[in-house]
């Protein structure tokens, strides 16, 4: 079982899909909510796991822009005359990544909740709505002059 007790049960190879520093509430629970709460059966169970790697497809190319902006900006603010237009330039766009990541894995809210039974998805939405709170950072990138600049 999982004791971190995060989503962790459902790594996949690299860097995962569903991660507790997204700071977004889980899709899919660890592993052990999904066989000692929800109870699910061997096939709900192999069609989380197969969620699991299609999330972690469609955020994986999002988190490794996210490595390259921190490398970036970790590189800017050890230089020894960092530019703070660069550094607020950068702090931007990884706030803004981290939210696409968000806003990314609540699209597979429905197809995760597809998965469950009735009394499964009534016991799935309580411990969500009691354990994850809305944030700011689930809402889509906002547009902002220089936000998508190359430069």
């Amino acid at each position: 079982a999982d004791k971190a007790g995060g989503p962790q049960g459902f790594a996949v190879e690299g860097d995962g899909a569903i991660h507790l520093r997204d700071r977004c509430c889980p899709v899919i629970p660890p592993l052990w909510v999904l066989v000692r709460v929800l109870e699910c059966n061997e096939d709900q169970l192999a069609a989380a796991a197969k969620l699991a790697e299609e999330i972690a497809a469609a955020v994986g190319p999002l988190r490794e822009e996210l490595h390259v902006l921190a490398w970036e900006l970790r590189e800017e603010l050890g230089s020894g005359d960092p530019d703070p237009c660069t550094i607020g330039r950068l702090l931007l766009a990884i706030k803004d990544l981290k939210k696409a990541i968000c806003v990314t894995l609540r699209t597979y809210d429905g197809e995760f909740e597809a998965i469950l039974g009735p009394e499964q998805l009534e016991t799935w939405l309580t411990i969500k709505h009691r354990f994850c709170t809305p944030r700011d950072r689930c809402r889509p990138p906002r547009d902002r002059p220089g936000a998508n600049d190359e430069s």
